[in-house]
């Protein structure tokens, strides 16, 4: 998956910082989608967790047509997978690469989150490429408490 923060410079995506909610609200195996604005400029995101209970955030677009993944609110995850209703695409939940369907070997643009020790989610800052990892999380005391906030997000392996 290529490093891509392009998602920023969508119309209406969230700043970094901007609180998502609590993990707890979204159940293991399912996903949760955020929109930020309305109408046709709004910005869709979506949360995934994953069986181990990981959270992973990816803009709502199909790398294959540019449309949203879902029909319906929350409806991203199939079978333990990502799936396109579009066009029914599978993509892996822990790095968004599609392994299956018109768009395969490609990846969803990911996002990275915070997650705070109290389980709170916002929008994280981007990991730069010199430290990417297939799973890049990081932590770092808050200055406002004694929380600590672990950054997550999917980035490339640099070769």
């Amino acid at each position: 998956m290529a490093h891509n923060d392009a998602w920023r410079l969508r119309p209406n995506a969230p700043a970094v910082g901007t609180v998502l909610g609590p993990i707890d609200k979204i159940a293991i195996g399912a996903a949760k989608e955020y929109r930020f604005g309305l109408g046709r400029s709004a910005f869709s995101m979506f949360v995934v967790r994953d069986a181990a209970e990981r959270p992973f955030a990816y803009l709502n677009l199909c790398p294959h047509f540019s449309l949203p993944l879902n029909h319906c609110r929350d409806q991203f995850v199939d079978n333990g997978h990502i799936r396109c209703l579009q066009h029914f695409a599978i993509f892996r939940v822990e790095d968004g690469h599609c392994i299956a369907g018109a768009c395969e070997g490609r990846s969803l643009d990911a996002i990275p989150i915070d997650l705070s020790d109290l389980g709170v989610m916002t929008v994280g800052q981007p990991v730069s490429p010199a430290l990417s990892q297939s799973i890049a999380i990081t932590e770092k005391p808050s200055m406002q408490s004694d929380t600590v906030h672990r950054t997550i997000g999917v980035f490339p392996e640099m070769t």
